[in-house]
């Protein structure tokens, strides 16, 4: 069986260079050539110096070889492969990013992981099951990564965008990757309709009361980070209003960081669909709290 470290890829010299080689990806992630170039990069202060001279080393395109020019219609071959960057600046409140190198291990279908040129960000590299579907595969995995609390570049959707070569000597190499199987489906549109009881009012007059009577009563419905989601879910379902709603019951978890459950309504709002407040309420129920017995 093949090695997908010997599947092949297109190199440019730097980031003016339109017109690849092919090369693997083994030699162009394991090459130390440039090692002094970029520890001197991440020696500078200067942001745009940094970027000035990474423009200035080598470049390939991860998921596939390309001809004659370096285009997403020029694809010659898939790759089967699809790389992932996580930038510090999108993540400024992930206090365990430093960290991800003990994460790698946990998921199966990454291939490669390292820190990127500045050594401040990581990238990583999925083995994927779809590469007639790549932009539908890459949108799952940024929803299972915004799932986890962490935000990845949305340019990697782009097939042919390059990769720069990077140093790192301690890697993780996964030589037996599974395939990563989710695909992105857009949903159909979707209404939500006010809930409307026997004492009267709407969805949103009655997520309040709960979620006044939560606060009152210090208890946290967000335990676990599942009932956290569904929380925030079935809230975003009412929603912008549902915000500050979601911030107050996160409110009640010790660990609550007002970014974090920002980020995640957010997510929640434009990616998910078919919970309802409905979801909201019944988790209320289990800790006693009832939408058609609560009162302002």
């Amino acid at each position: 069986m093949k090695n997908l470290f010997d599947t092949k890829i297109s190199f440019y010299e730097n980031v003016a260079d339109n017109v690849g080689t092919e090369i693997s990806l083994r030699d162009f992630l394991f090459c130390d050539q440039y090692k002094e170039q970029i520890e001197h990069i991440r020696s500078i202060a200067d942001e745009e110096q940094q970027k000035s001279l990474k423009k200035k080393l080598p470049q390939a395109t991860i998921s596939g070889t390309f001809a004659p020019t370096r285009k997403a219609e020029n694809l010659v071959t898939h790759s089967n492969l699809l790389c992932i960057d996580i930038d510090r600046k999108d993540n400024p409140d992930v206090a365990w990013f430093a960290e991800l190198r003990n994460e790698w291990q946990r998921i199966p279908q990454i291939l490669y992981a390292a820190h990127s040129i500045r050594g401040e960000g990581w990238f990583a590299i999925f083995h994927i099951a779809y590469p007639d579907k790549h932009r539908a595969q890459f949108e799952a995995l940024r929803r299972d990564f915004a799932n986890s609390g962490l935000v990845i570049d949305k340019s990697c959707k782009d097939v042919s965008r390059m990769r720069i070569i990077s140093y790192d000597p301690d890697p993780y190499v996964n030589e037996d990757a599974t395939l990563y199987n989710k695909v992105w489906v857009e949903p159909k549109l979707t209404f939500h309709t006010p809930y409307v009881g026997t004492n009267g009012g709407d969805d949103l007059e009655r997520a309040e009361r709960c979620c006044r009577e939560i606060a009152n009563r210090g208890i946290d419905i967000t335990a676990t980070y599942d009932d956290w989601f569904h929380v925030g879910a079935a809230l975003a379902s009412l929603g912008e209003q549902g915000r500050s709603l979601f911030h107050l019951v996160s409110a009640q978890n010790a660990n609550y960081k007002a970014s974090e459950t920002d980020r995640k309504f957010t997510n929640c709002l434009h990616s998910v669909s078919g919970i309802t407040i409905g979801t909201f309420f019944h988790i209320c129920s289990q800790y006693g709290i009832n939408r058609k017995e609560t009162r302002p």
